[in-house]
C-alpha cells in the first residue's frame, strides 16, 4: 500500500515540507499577510509561517524609547525592553552603563 506523501508527490508536482508538515508551495505563505514564503526566510510561530517583516511587527520586543522591534541584543529594565543604545537618561542623554542608578517618571527613564 503507497504511503499518503507518496501519493501526494503523484498528484502535486512539488511539495513542501516543513513545520510538521505538507503543503503546495503557493500555499506556504505568511499566516499574518499572506505573503508566499517558499523561496525565503521564514519564522515558526504556534505552528505557522511567518515573513520576517511580519513576525518582527506581531512578536518581537519592541523598544520602549524608539517603539521599534528589537533584533539583535536586547535589555530589558523597569519592565520594558530597550535597544542598547536607547537605554539612556532621558534628561541628560547619558547612557545608563556599570550598574548606573535609573529612576523612571511617567514612563521616562531618568538618571539621579
Amino acid at each position: 500500500m503507497p504511503r499518503f506523501l507518496d501519493l501526494f508527490d503523484f498528484f502535486c508536482e512539488k511539495v513542501i515540507t516543513a513545520l510538521g508538515g505538507v503543503w503546495h508551495p503557493e500555499h506556504f505563505n505568511c499566516a499574518y499577510c499572506g505573503k508566499n514564503v517558499v523561496e525565503e526566510f521564514f519564522y515558526e510561530h504556534d505552528g505557522a509561517p511567518y515573513c520576517t517583516e511580519c513576525h518582527l511587527s506581531l512578536f518581537a520586543p519592541k523598544c520602549a524609547f524608539c517603539g521599534e522591534a528589537i533584533v539583535d541584543r536586547c535589555l530589558e529594565a523597569m519592565g520594558y525592553f530597550w535597544h542598547p543604545d536607547h537605554f539612556f537618561c532621558q534628561g541628560c542623554h547619558t547612557p545608563f552603563v556599570d550598574n548606573a542608578t535609573a529612576h523612571e517618571h511617567q514612563s521616562k527613564v531618568f538618571c539621579s
